[in-house]
């Protein structure tokens, strides 16, 4: 796909169809964000190396990854040492990408006894669509199914009660998931809970055999600098392997003409792609800005310096703004019923926190948090 870009126009030679584009661009931003982030998250997480099988590329510059297992964080986080966006340091992560377009996978679940946990299951739209675990499916082992959006195969009888047959919209999954530990004593014990999850083909589950994990190219560099080339790749890679939901078809292919969803060999208009890098930079700019200012909302803080977090439900439907901006500040948040997410940026005094003070957080009789 070609994208020509010209000198920007000054305001007063702009037209109508400039002006429309501008808009365009940016919604194509706002709604494509998600996958963006995506793309970045599944390069920078999914693992380089699988038990028994080693490196899934020849050198540590290679984009090949393994997909189809579980990697675990096995001890406490520190300050610097987590690539989690809002990390806690109650529970120890489980981690997987899943390829779902050869066929379902069987995830096999531990008893976990009293121990909280979840596994929060995000299409590859951002959208947390399933949580199993504690507040769900309850702490005993079993199993649960879990496919894509075009497989119509049979159900085993284990899973066809309600939550263990797991529909995605897409077939690529990401999977967060989160085991209590109740201290550095406790990591031992939630280590061997962590490796007690497993994840099969329904073919290997029936026949009670191992299944190996996947080797995929995630195609780019997590960390490589933003450009606007790169996010119209990265998205337009991300939309062949996992194509919108029908109802923003019409949406997706408004945005066609700015190069996004187009044929590699596609030719953009110079006014066309000038638009979409302006709206790349306009969209960043609005998705980095407070909450209060992307969605004009007030009265939603304390007078201690805390934000009430924003409520999130198991998918965004069509508030796409709403989708872009968690994509771009809070990536892999579950719906809040299962986690919720207070912010504090400044302490009572309005002050920005700072890490050269200390601070002390106090709770009213009675009013110590339900975790």
């Amino acid at each position: 796909m070609t994208m020509n870009v010209p000198a920007t126009a000054s305001a007063a030679e702009t037209t109508p169809r400039d002006d429309y584009l501008q808009a365009l661009a940016l919604q194509a931003c706002i709604t494509c964000w998600p996958l963006y982030e995506m793309q970045r998250m599944r390069a920078a997480t999914s693992a380089r190396k699988a038990p028994g099988l080693g490196f899934a590329g020849t050198s540590p510059e290679s984009t090949e990854r393994w997909c189809n297992l579980f990697t675990c964080e096995r001890e406490l986080l520190t300050a610097g040492k987590s690539r989690v966006v809002m990390p806690n340091n109650d529970t120890l992560y489980v981690n997987a990408w899943l390829d779902l377009s050869a066929g379902p996978l069987v995830i096999t679940l531990p008893d976990t006894g009293s121990r909280y946990y979840v596994l929060g299951l995000l299409d590859y739209y951002t959208n947390p669509f399933a949580h199993v675990g504690t507040r769900t499916t309850g702490n005993g082992a079993g199993s649960v199914l879990v496919c894509g959006p075009d497989w119509d195969g049979e159900l085993p009888a284990e899973h066809r009660a309600a939550g263990r047959h797991l529909r995605s919209d897409t077939n690529w999954v990401w999977i967060i998931g989160r085991v209590l530990v109740d201290g550095p004593a406790d990591v031992p014990a939630v280590n061997e809970l962590q490796d007690r999850f497993r994840m099969q083909t329904l073919d290997d589950w029936r026949a009670g055999r191992d299944s190996p994990a996947r080797r995929f190219d995630s195609r780019f560099a997590p960390r490589a600098p933003f450009s606007v080339e790169r996010f119209v790749a990265m998205v337009n890679d991300a939309l062949r392997a996992c194509p919108p939901p029908a109802r923003h078809a019409g949406l997706f292919a408004q945005f066609r003409a700015l190069g996004i969803g187009a044929d590699a060999d596609a030719v953009v208009s110079p006014h066309a792609s000038a638009a979409l890098a302006h709206a790349c930079t306009r969209a960043q700019q609005l998705l980095d800005s407070p909450e209060q200012q992307v969605f004009g909302m007030a009265g939603t803080g304390t007078s201690e310096g805390w934000r009430h977090p924003i409520r999130l439900g198991q998918s965004f439907g069509d508030d796409l703004l709403l989708r872009a901006f968690i994509s771009r500040q809070s990536i892999g948040a579950l719906e809040t019923r299962e986690a919720a997410y207070p912010r504090c940026e400044t302490d009572a005094a309005g002050e920005l926190l700072s890490g050269a003070h200390r601070y002390t957080i106090r709770f009213a009789p009675g009013q110590l948090p339900p975790v």
